[in-house]
C-alpha cells in the first residue's frame, strides 16, 4: 500500500506531538476530535487493513506515546472503530515510522533504510536528534532481532558515546538541541532496556550505567526522571551485581560532578527543589531500591545515614505538610514516602533486637556511643575502643583539618566494617583488605603472646643476672675497700716519715741561721756605737764654731727670736736611730726567718753609710720647729677666691668637684688660680659662651568655648558609669527624686529602682558633694544627679525598701509553689494505698527469687532499691520490672494507676527546702529591716510629698501576714515529710530531692516497662500477621506471576514479534512505584537479620541452667 508521503504533513504532526506531550489524555482527544464535529475519514490509505493489523498498529503507537492504563481507557473510550484507529496512527505517527509498524504486523520486510545496519551507520555518520529519535522509536517497535543486531553493530556504544559526548559540554555551552538529543539518547537506552539483550548488553558495557548516571545534571525534568527510573531498574536487577553499578554510577557522579559534596548531596538537593510529582515519585524509587535491595542490614543503615544526614526525613515531613488542606499527597509519592519510613523502622528495629535493646535511634550520638560500650564492655576489644576514643580526642582545632580527618575516619571505617569476604559492598576509597588486616592482627596477637613469654623469661632471667652481679659487686667493693684502707696506711707511714725528716732538716737550717744572725748583728752592733761616738765628737766641734759666728751676728740676731738651734737639737741628731731602737732590731732577730735578718742588716749598714756621708758634708741648714709627738702638721684651710663677674649668663663646663677633705694631699692644695685672671680674655669667653636671650614666644589666644568645661568632683570612671545609667532615664533629675519620694511605681520601673540603688553615693561621696559650695550647674551630669539624691531623705534605706516592696510578690510567688509541690508529694505518697500494694508485690517478686540466699526472708525493700529492678535481667531483654508491669497487668490492673496517683512526685524533684527556707529567711531579714526603719526613723520622713511611712505601713502588715503564712506552710512540710520518710524507712538525712528522685525514676521506669510490654507484644504480632499473609500470598503470586508476564508480553508485542520472556520495562517500573517489589524483599530478607546478640545467648543459657537446676533439685526431692 503505497503511504502519502508529505513533509508539511510530517512537521505539521510534530508539532502536535510537541503539544500533546504536556497536556492530559483527556486534552489531546479533544484537541484530535472536537466533541461537536463529526469525525473525519482516514483517505491515506486507498484500502483500510485488516482490522487485526489496525488493532497492532494502534497498541505499538499507544506505548510509543508512553500512555498510562488509565489514559488509554480515555482514548479508547473516544477512539472505538477500526477506522478511528487508523486516523490516530496516521495524525500521531510519521509516515515512516507508520509504515514500518504496518511492516511489522503484516510480516512485510521492511526496507533496506529501516535495518539496524542502516540506523547504526547514520548515528556513527551524523547523530543528529531526528535520527536518535528514530533509533529510540525502532528499539520500542522492532522485534527482538532487531534489537540483537543492533546491539551487535555497536548501536548501544554509539549512544553511549553521544552521551558522553555531550557531557563533556558545560551546561552554558549546550545548545537545545544538544539538550533534545541527551533526552532521546536516554529514552533509547529506556527502550533498550525492554529488551533482555538490551539489559545485558548495557549492565556489561564498560560505563554505561556510569553514564545514564551523569545525564541527572540535564535541566530537563522528564530526563532526570527516565535516568532515575533506569537506575531503579538496574539496581533491582541480580545479573551482574546491578546494585553495585547503580550505587558506583552515583558515587562516580559526585567524584567527578560535585568532588566536594557528599555522594547523595545533588539527588537530596534535587528533590528537594523539583516540584514535578513524576521526578520525586522516581527519585524516591530509585532511594528505595538502592537501600532495600542489599541483603546487608549494616550496609542498608549504612546508606540510609548518608540520606538522613543530608535532611532528607525532615525534607519528607515538608512535603507532607505542604500538601494544603482538602487535598492529598499523590498516590504513588505517598506510597514511596512510606516504604522509605517503614523500611527504616524495621531496620532500626533489627538492630536493636541485634543488641538487645528495645529501640536505637541512628542520630542519636550518646545512645550510639552507649550501645558501642555496652556491647563491647565484657569483650577485650572494650580497650580498643576507649584507644579509638582517646585518639579522636587529639583531633586538632582547626576545623578544615578536622572536617577532613573525620571524612578519611568515616570512610575508612565504613569500609572496614562494611567489606564481606574481601569484597567492598561500597565502591572502596581505600587498598585495603580486611581479612588480611584481621590476620595480621591474630598474627600480631600470637607474636606478642611469645614476646610476652619471651619478655618474661628475659625478665626472669635478668632477675637472677641481677642479683648476682649485686653479689658480685658487693665483694668487689669490700675488696676495693679493703685495698684503700691499705694504701691508705701505706701513704700515712710515709708521709709521718717525710715530715719528721723535714722537720730535722729544718730544725738544723734554724739553729745555723739563728748563729749566724747573731754574728752579723754583734758586729753591727759594735760598728753602730763607734759611728755614734764618732759622730758626737763632730757634733760638739760644730758647736764651738757657731757661737763665734753668733756673737758677731749683734742684736739683728736677737730680733730674729730663737732660731733653729733654740729646738734643742742637732741638724744630724733628729734622724739618727736611738739606742733603744738599736736593741729592738737586734733583739727581734732571734725570732725571724734567716732572710728577714738578712735584710735588716742590710738596711742598718745602708743607713750607716748615709750617717757617714752626711757628716763628712758638714751640718745641713736648721729645719722648723718638728709637731709635737703624735700630731700631723695641721692642712692648710682654703679661703674663698675671688672670681669676677661675667657679663652675661654663660653656660655650665661639665666638671666635678674634688671633695675638700681630699685636697690636702693633691696638687690642688697649693693651687691658686686667681693669680690667672688678669692674665686670661674673659671677654672672649663671654662672647664665646654667654647664653642668648630668647624672646618670650607670643601666646596664641585659643577661642574660648562658649560652654565651660564641667567640673568633676567623682573618679572618671564612677562618672562615666553613673552617666551610662542615666541615659536609660527618660525623666528629669528632679522627676526621679519626686518619684522616689513618691514610691511612684508607674515612673520608675523596678529594674530602675535597683539599678539607682546600685550606685548609690558612698559615705565619702556624699562628704564631697556636700563640701562643693559653687554654682551646681557646672558640675557633671553625674554629680547633678548625685545632689539631687542626696537631699532625699534616708536615700539608701528608702530604696532597699522600696526594692524589697516592689520584687516582694514575685519572691513569695517563686517560694510559694515550691513548697505546695513538695506538700503536695508528700500527702500523695502518704495517702496512696495503691502504691504500697505495689510494693508488696515487688516484695513478694523478691522474697521469691531471692530465696535460698543470704537476701532471703526481706521484712521490705530500701527504698534506694526501687531504681534497680531494671537491673535484673532475664532472657530477651526482659528485666525484672517488664514482669512486674506485666503481672499488674494481668493480676492488679488498678495498680496501673499508681503513676496517675503520684503525678507530684517529679516536681518535688526540683525543689530544695533548704533553698527555699533560705528564701525566706531573706524575706523575713527585709521586712525586719523595714519594721525597724518605719520605728526608729519615721520622723525623718516628714518631707513635703514624703509617702514612704504611708505606703510602706500598708505594705508592712501586708508582707508580714504573706511571710507568717509562708512559715507555717514550711512547718507542716517538715513535719509532712519527717512522717513520709519514717513510713519508708528513710533515713532523715535524706534531703527530698534524694527522695522524691528515686520515687520518680521508680514510677518512670514503670510506664517506660509498660509502654515497651506493648510495644513488644505489638511487633509479635505484627510479625505473626506479615508471616501468615506472606504464605497465603505465596501460592497465589506463584500461580498468577505467569499469567500476568503472557499477559503483559501478549499486550505489549504484536504475535510473532520475539520479545523477552521476562517483565517488561513498564511492568518492573510499575512493580517499584507501588512498593510490591520491595516490600517483599523486605520481607524475605528480615528472617536472615535476626540474628540474636551476645546478649540475649547468654541470657537465655542462664535460664536453660536455671531449668535445669530445678529440675535436678526437684529430682533429688522426690528421691
Amino acid at each position: 500500500m503505497p503511504l502519502v508521503n508529505n513533509t508539511s504533513r510530517e512537521q505539521e504532526q510534530a508539532k502536535q506531538r510537541k503539544a500533546y506531550a504536556s497536556h492530559s489524555a483527556e486534552e489531546v482527544w479533544r484537541h484530535i476530535v472536537p466533541v461537536h464535529e463529526p469525525r473525519k475519514p482516514a483517505p491515506v490509505y486507498a484500502a483500510l487493513p485488516s482490522v487485526a493489523v489496525v488493532d497492532g498498529v494502534f497498541d505499538d503507537v499507544m506505548e510509543e506515546l508512553s500512555f498510562s492504563k488509565t489514559q488509554r481507557k480515555i482514548i479508547l473510550t473516544a477512539v472505538d472503530t477500526p477506522v478511528a484507529k487508523w486516523h490516530f496512527c496516521q495524525r500521531f505517527v510519521p509516515a515512516r515510522r507508520l509504515e514500518a509498524l504496518l511492516a511489522t504486523q503484516t510480516g512485510a520486510a521492511a526496507d533496506d533504510e529501516d535495518s539496524a545496519a542502516a540506523y547504526v551507520a547514520q548515528l556513527k555518520a551524523s547523530p543528529t536528534v531526528e535520527m536518535v529519535t528514530a533509533i529510540r522509536v525502532s528499539l520500542a517497535s522492532q522485534p527482538a532481532s532487531w534489537v540483537a543486531e543492533f546491539v551487535a553493530l555497536e548501536g548501544l556504544g554509539e549512544l553511549v558515546r553521544i552521551l558522553q559526548a555531550l557531557e563533556a559540554k558545560t551546561n552554558e555551552r549546550r545548545s537545545s538541541r544538544d539538550i533534545q538529543t541527551q533526552e532521546e539518547c536516554i529514552r533509547s537506552l529506556r527502550a533498550l532496556m525492554d529488551n533482555k539483550e538490551g539489559r545485558e548488553a548495557i549492565l556489561t558495557f564498560p560505563d554505561a550505567v556510569q553514564t545514564i548516571a551523569m545525564a541527572l545534571d540535564s535541566p530537563k525534568v522528564e530526563t532526570k526522571t527516565n535516568v532515575l527510573e533506569l537506575l531503579s531498574v538496574v539496581t533491582v536487577l541480580p545479573a551482574h551485581n546491578g546494585h553495585k553499578l547503580a550505587l558506583d554510577a552515583m558515587t562516580a557522579y559526585q567524584e567527578l560532578k560535585y568532588p566536594k559534596l557528599r555522594r547523595f548531596y545533588q539527588l537530596v538537593n534535587a528533590f528537594k527543589q523539583e516540584s514535578s510529582v513524576t521526578f520525586r515519585v522516581a527519585a524516591m524509587m530509585f532511594i528505595n531500591t538502592l537501600i532495600g535491595m542489599s541483603e546487608d542490614l549494616d550496609f542498608r543503615v549504612h546508606l540510609r545515614s548518608e540520606f538522613v544526614r543530608l535532611g532528607f526525613e525532615s525534607i519528607l515531613e515538608e512535603i507532607k505538610a505542604s500538601v494544603s488542606g482538602g487535598q492529598e499527597l499523590d498516590h504513588d509519592l505517598d506510597i514511596q514516602i512510606k516504604v522509605f519510613q517503614s523500611q527504616m523502622a524495621d531496620d532500626n528495629e533489627d538492630l536493636a533486637y541485634q543488641y538487645n535493646m528495645e529501640s536505637i535511634d541512628m542520630t542519636d550520638p550518646e545512645q550510639l556511643a552507649m550501645t558501642i560500650l555496652r556491647a563491647t564492655s565484657n569483650s577485650d576489644a572494650y580497650f580498643f575502643v576507649l584507644s579509638t576514643l582517646q585518639h579522636f580526642l587529639s583531633m586538632p582545632d582547626d576545623v578544615d583539618q578536622q572536617y577532613k580527618l573525620w571524612g578519611v575516619v568515616e570512610k575508612l571505617v565504613s569500609q572496614i566494617v562494611l567489606q564481606r569476604d574481601g569484597v567492598d559492598l561500597d565502591r572502596a576509597t581505600f587498598n585495603i583488605d580486611v581479612r588480611e588486616l584481621i590476620f595480621a592482627q591474630e598474627k600480631a596477637d600470637l607474636l606478642e603472646k611469645a614476646l610476652t613469654s619471651a619478655k618474661d623469661a628475659t625478665d626472669r632471667l635478668a632477675a637472677v643476672e641481677g642479683a648476682v652481679a649485686k653479689e658480685r659487686a658487693e665483694f668487689e667493693k669490700r675488696i676495693e675497700t679493703l685495698s684503700s684502707l691499705v694504701e691508705a696506711r701505706d701513704a700515712t707511714i710515709a708521709s709521718f716519715d717525710a715530715k719528721h725528716n723535714a722537720v730535722v732538716s729544718e730544725l738544723e737550717a734554724a739553729k745555723k741561721a739563728a748563729a749566724d744572725a747573731e754574728a752579723k748583728a754583734a758586729a753591727a752592733e759594735a760598728k753602730a756605737v763607734a759611728a755614734e761616738e764618732e759622730a758626737a765628737k763632730k757634733v760638739a766641734a760644730g758647736a764651738a764654731a757657731g757661737a763665734a759666728v753668733g756673737a758677731g751676728a749683734g742684736a739683728a740676731v736677737g730680733a730674729a727670736g730663737a732660731g733653729p738651734a733654740a729646738a734643742g737639737a742637732s741638724p744630724g741628731a733628729a734622724s739618727w736611730p736611738s739606742e733603744a731602737e738599736y736593741n729592738a732590731v737586734v733583739g727581734s732577730l732571734d725570732a725571724t726567718a734567716k732572710a728577714k735578718l738578712e735584710g735588716h742588716v742590710a738596711k742598718l749598714e745602708a743607713r750607716i753609710a748615709e750617717l757617714e756621708k752626711e757628716l763628712a758634708s758638714g751640718p745641713p741648714p736648721p729645719p722648723g720647729a718638728p709637731p709635737p709627738p703624735g700630731m700631723r702638721m695641721p692642712a692648710k684651710k682654703r679661703k674663698a677666691k675671688p672670681v669676677p663677674k661675667a657679663s652675661c649668663k654663660l653656660k655650665g663646663v661639665n666638671l666635678s668637684k674634688i671633695p675638700k677633705r681630699l685636697i690636702a694631699k693633691t696638687i690642688w692644695n697649693d693651687v691658686d688660680e686667681t693669680v690667672l685672671f688678669d692674665q686670661l680674655d674673659l671677654g672672649k669667653l663671654d662672647e664665646l659662651f654667654g647664653k642668648k636671650d630668647t624672646p618670650a614666644a607670643a601666646k596664641v589666644e585659643k577661642p574660648k568655648s562658649s560652654k565651660p568645661k564641667d567640673v568633676m568632683l567623682l573618679s572618671p570612671k564612677r562618672s562615666n558609669n553613673v552617666a551610662i545609667l542615666l541615659g536609660r532615664f527618660k525623666l528629669s533629675f528632679a522627676e526621679i527624686r519626686q518619684a522616689i519620694m513618691a514610691l511612684d511605681e508607674e515612673s520608675l520601673t523596678e529594674q530602675q529602682t535597683k539599678a539607682i540603688l546600685g550606685v548609690a553615693p558612698t559615705d565619702e561621696e556624699i562628704g564631697i558633694l556636700q563640701g562643693y559650695t559653687d554654682d551646681p550647674k557646672v558640675l557633671g551630669r553625674a554629680e547633678r544627679f548625685f545632689m539631687q539624691m542626696i537631699k532625699i531623705p534616708r536615700f539608701q534605706p528608702r530604696l532597699k525598701a522600696f526594692v524589697f516592696k516592689r520584687g516582694f510578690d514575685e519572691a513569695v510567688d517563686d517560694v510559694r509553689p515550691s513548697l505546695d509541690a513538695v506538700l503536695t508529694a508528700c500527702n500523695e505518697l502518704a495517702e496512696s494505698k495503691n502504691f504500697q500494694e505495689l510494693l508488696t508485690v515487688i516484695l513478694a517478686f523478691a522474697n521469691y527469687m531471692n530465696n535460698g540466699t543470704f537476701r532471703k526472708d526481706m521484712p521490705g525493700i530500701k527504698w534506694d532499691n526501687l531504681t534497680n529492678l531494671t537491673e535484673t535481667r532475664g532472657a530477651g531483654g526482659v528485666n525484672l520490672m517488664h514482669v512486674v508491669v506485666e503481672t499488674v497487668e494481668t493480676k492488679f490492673p488498678h495498680l496501673l494507676e499508681v503513676p496517675a496517683e503520684l503525678a507530684h512526685a517529679k516536681n518535688a524533684t526540683t525543689v530544695s527546702l533548704d533553698a527555699v527556707a533560705g528564701d525566706i529567711s531573706s524575706l523575713q531579714r527585709s521586712l525586719d529591716a523595714l519594721g525597724k526603719e518605719l520605728e526608729e526613723h519615721v520622723d525623718e520622713y516628714k518631707t513635703p510629698g514624703d509617702m514612704f511611712p504611708e505606703k510602706m505601713q500598708a505594705f508592712y502588715e501586708y508582707a508580714f501576714l504573706q511571710i507568717s503564712e509562708l512559715h507555717s506552710t514550711t512547718e507542716k512540710l517538715n513535719v509532712k515529710f519527717d512522717t513520709v520518710r519514717e513510713m519508708f524507712g528513710v533515713d532523715k538525712k535524706v534531703t527530698n530531692e534524694e527522695f522524691f528522685s528515686i520515687l520518680a525514676t521508680f514510677l518512670e521506669t514503670f510506664t517506660k516497662a509498660r509502654a515497651e510490654n506493648a510495644k513488644r507484644k505489638a511487633a509479635a504480632e505484627k510479625l505473626a500477621a506479615r508471616n501468615a499473609a506472606g504464605a497465603t500470598a505465596a501460592g497465589a503470586s506463584s500461580s498468577s506471576a505467569g499469567a500476568s508476564a503472557a499477559a503483559s508480553s501478549s499486550r505489549r508485542r504484536p504475535p510473532g514479534a520475539g520479545g523477552p520472556p521476562n517483565l517488561a520495562m513498564d511492568d518492573l517500573i510499575s512493580s517499584l512505584k507501588s512498593g510490591e517489589a520491595l516490600l517483599k524483599k523486605r520481607d524475605r530478607k528480615r528472617t536472615g537479620n535476626r540474628r540474636m546478640s551476645n546478649a540475649a545467648v547468654a541470657d537465655e543459657a542462664k535460664e536453660m541452667f536455671a531449668k535445669l537446676k530445678l529440675k535436678r533439685a526437684k529430682a533429688t526431692g522426690d528421691a
